[in-house]
C-alpha cells in the first residue's frame, strides 16, 4: 500500500492534465509559495562558503563542444553578418562536419573542431525560406562532401530538423513554444541548438532590449537545463558607417553582455573570398583569441574551403602564441606539429621574409646551428644588443 499522502496524488494528478510550460510555471508557484510561508530557521543557509571550502569541491567542467571554446554547454554563441551573406549555409557546412566529429575546414585541424573529435548532435530550426530549398541545400553539402560514407552516415544520424525546414513559427518569448522546444531537447540531446535567425524566433520589439534580454534568459534557461550550446545567426544593423566587432550586431548592448562568442561574418569587396572574425570570446583559451579565418565559396557545392594554401604557416602561429615571448626552434615545432622538418623550416622562412614579417629568426650557434624564431612584436620587450625588429 502506498504512503504518498492523498493531497500529493491530487497535485499529482493536476499537473499531469496540463502541458509542460504550465506545469514548469506552477511548480515554480508552489516552491515559492512553500518558501514565502516557511520560518526563517526553515528556508535554509544562504548558499554561500570560504573560498578554500569552494575550492575544495569538485565541480566538473565539460568543456566546449566545439573548441577553441567557440560553443560551451548553457550558453550562446551568435553569429553576425549582413542579410544575405550566407550565414545559414555557413552554419549547416559546420553542423555537417561536425555531426561526423570533423573539423569544418579540413585544412585547419584544430580550428572549429568538435571536443574529442567526437560527434556532435544539432537540432536546426529554421525561421525562413523555402523548405523545398533548405533540402537541396543540405543534399548539395553532403554529395559534394569529400567524407567518407561512414562520416556521413553520422551527419544523417546526429542532426535533426525541426518540421519541414521552413519556417516553424516558433517563439522563445511564448511559454507555450519554448515548453515545445524543451521537450525537443529533452528527447533528442542535443549538444547544439541552432535557431535561424534569431531576430524570428521571438515576438518582442528589436528595438526594446528589455523584451531582447527576457527573450534570450527564457532560452538561455533551458540551454543551461539541458546541457547544451545555442547557435544563433543574427543580422548585423544597416548603416553606412560600417561599424567594427560587436558593435556592428542589431541590439549590441544587450547582446555584447548575454552572448559568450560573436563570430563575425564579412565579405570582401571583390566578393571573392569572406572572412571570419572572433569580436568576442569569453572562453577563449590561453594561446588567445584565433586569428581572422579567410574562406572562398563554391556555388556548386554550396560548400567552403581554407583560402590560404598553406595551412601550416597558421598551425605554427597557433603554437607559438602560447608562449609568444619565446624563441622557437623548427626541430621542436616540427615534432610538436608532426610535420616534416623541411615544410616546417619553409613555412617559419616565409614568416620572417619580407618587409613586414611576422617572425624574426636568429642564428642560434648553442644548439648545433641552425635559426630560432620568435613573433617580431615581441623583441622590444627583452631586446638584447644589437637586436631589434629585423631578422638574421
Amino acid at each position: 500500500m502506498s504512503d504518498t499522502p492523498k493531497w500529493v496524488t491530487q497535485v499529482q494528478q493536476k499537473l499531469a492534465n496540463v502541458d509542460e510550460a504550465e506545469r514548469d510555471r506552477l511548480l515554480t508557484q508552489i516552491k515559492m509559495g512553500a518558501v514565502a510561508q516557511a520560518p526563517d530557521e526553515e528556508v535554509g543557509k544562504p548558499p554561500v562558503s570560504s573560498l578554500r571550502d569552494y575550492l575544495a569541491t569538485e565541480i566538473p567542467n565539460p568543456g566546449a563542444v566545439i573548441e577553441p571554446g567557440v560553443f560551451v554547454p548553457g550558453e550562446i554563441t551568435l553569429f553576425h553578418a549582413r542579410a544575405g551573406k550566407g550565414k545559414s549555409t555557413l552554419a549547416i557546412n559546420c553542423l555537417v562536419r561536425w555531426a561526423a566529429g570533423l573539423p569544418f575546414l579540413s585544412e585547419l585541424p584544430h580550428f572549429l573542431v568538435p571536443k574529442d573529435n567526437k560527434p556532435v548532435r544539432s537540432i536546426i530550426v529554421e525561421n525562413e525560406g523555402s523548405a523545398g530549398m533548405f533540402q537541396e541545400r543540405i543534399k548539395d553539402i553532403l554529395t559534394a562532401s569529400d567524407m567518407t560514407k561512414q562520416q556521413k552516415d553520422l551527419a544523417l544520424d546526429n542532426i535533426m530538423i525541426w518540421g519541414d525546414g521552413s519556417y516553424s513559427g516558433l517563439k522563445v518569448d511564448n511559454d507555450a513554444d519554448l515548453g515545445m522546444i524543451r521537450r525537443a531537447c529533452r528527447e533528442h540531446k542535443p549538444d547544439i541548438l541552432f535557431l535561424d535567425p534569431f531576430r524570428s524566433i521571438w515576438k518582442g520589439d528589436e528595438n526594446d532590449l528589455s523584451e531582447m534580454e527576457n527573450a534570450l534568459d527564457g532560452i538561455q534557461q533551458v540551454a543551461n537545463e539541458l546541457d547544451f550550446a545555442l547557435y544563433l545567426p543574427h543580422h548585423e544593423r544597416k548603416t553606412n558607417e560600417n561599424p567594427d566587432g560587436m558593435d556592428a550586431a542589431r541590439g549590441g548592448t544587450t547582446l555584447e553582455g548575454k552572448v559568450a562568442t560573436m563570430i563575425r561574418w564579412t565579405h570582401a569587396r571583390n566578393g571573392d573570398y569572406s572572412t571570419m572574425a572572433f569580436t568576442k570570446m569569453r572562453y577563449a583559451p590561453k594561446s588567445g583569441v584565433p586569428e581572422p579565418v579567410d574562406m572562398v565559396f563554391n556555388f556548386e557545392t554550396n560548400g567552403y574551403r581554407y583560402r590560404n594554401d598553406d595551412a601550416l604557416e597558421r598551425r605554427i602561429l597557433d603554437s607559438m602564441k602560447i608562449a609568444k615571448s619565446e624563441w622557437y626552434g623548427m626541430t621542436d615545432l616540427a615534432a610538436e606539429l608532426e610535420e616534416d622538418q623541411n615544410k616546417v623550416r619553409t613555412a617559419l622562412n616565409k614568416l620572417a621574409a619580407g618587409d613586414d614579417p611576422t617572425l624574426v629568426k636568429k642564428s642560434n650557434p648553442g644548439r648545433g646551428g641552425g635559426f630560432r624564431y620568435k613573433f617580431r612584436s615581441e623583441l622590444e620587450m627583452d631586446a638584447e644588443p644589437g637586436e631589434g625588429n629585423m631578422s638574421f
